[in-house]
Parts: C-alpha cells; sequence; structure tokens
C-alpha cells in the first residue's frame, strides 16, 4: 500500500493532496505516533513542518496534539517533536511527534471510526481509521483539531 516515503526530515509542501497525474481514490497522509498510538494527517492540510525552535521564530500559534484529543490522563512526553504549519492557516500549527512517511491510502482501505474509540475522542477531529501494514492509523483532520482552540490573537499553546 506504500506508494511513496519521503525522508521525516524534509519539509511536507505537495500542493495539493494527490501528486500530477495521480488518481483521486486515493488519500495521501503523513504518518505519525504519539506515545505509541499512530495516526495520520491529509497532506493536503499541511504546508510545511517545521522543528519547534523555528516556530518559536516565527511567533505561531501551536497546540500540541495531545491537549485536543483524549490520551485518559496518560503522560505524554514528546521525543522528536514537530510542527505541521497548516495550509491556509496563515500562522497556526499543530504539534505532532515522530513523524514517519507519507503515503498513499485507498480510499476503500478508509473506514469510520469505531464506536469503541470514538467514546473517547472527539470524532469530527479523528474522523476515520485505515489499515496500513496490518496496523490502525487513526486520521486526524488537523482543521478541525484547530478549530476546537479558539486561538486569539498572539496565543501560543504547547
Amino acid at each position: 500500500m506504500i506508494v511513496r516515503t519521503v525522508s521525516t526530515g524534509n519539509p511536507v509542501n505537495t500542493g495539493n493532496n494527490a501528486p500530477a497525474g495521480q488518481s483521486i481514490d486515493e488519500l495521501w497522509i503523513m504518518t505519525f505516533s504519539v506515545i505509541g498510538i499512530r495516526m495520520g494527517v491529509d497532506v493536503g492540510q499541511v504546508s510545511r513542518m517545521l522543528e519547534p525552535g523555528q516556530a518559536e521564530v516565527e511567533e505561531l500559534q501551536v497546540v500540541a496534539i495531545h491537549e485536543r484529543l483524549s490520551f485518559r490522563d496518560r503522560n505524554v512526553s514528546y521525543r522528536s517533536p514537530r510542527i505541521l504549519l497548516l495550509r491556509d492557516r496563515g500562522t497556526v500549527g499543530v504539534m505532532i511527534d515522530q513523524p514517519e512517511d507519507i503515503i498513499a491510502v485507498k480510499l476503500d482501505h478508509i473506514r469510520p471510526l469505531p464506536p469503541v474509540f470514538g467514546a473517547g475522542m472527539k470524532t469530527t477531529i479523528v474522523w476515520g481509521v485505515a489499515l496500513i501494514e496490518e496496523e490502525i492509523v487513526l486520521l486526524v483532520d488537523l482543521f478541525q483539531l484547530v478549530a476546537a482552540c479558539n486561538f486569539s490573537q498572539g496565543e501560543r499553546r504547547e
């Protein structure tokens, strides 16, 4: 199922979700992990990936992904944090951990979020699951995640 892998140290800048000539029956996602939970986001929502220090220099409004998702009182620490700057959202970014790959997932491999998962999560933020290399990946809508933050001008959260 992996179509293309990009080094996680490189900026994400895809222009649109599907590369030129690619069919629209697949979704390109960036995978990452937070406390061992594998997640993915639509690369079409991301303009670039930054180091945390770069986000400070650029004075971005940043929210850590664990602040908007329920991890049931688990202590969350980031091993390899990165900031995803959202496309068309100016100075707003989301902190993720351990970015992995950018991969194409066939739309028929994506399922709605099962009720057992949805019980503890905001289901507009985590909107589905994909089975990638025999592992469940939670699909996160970054636009919904930051919409729930209600940033005020100049606020920075991490």
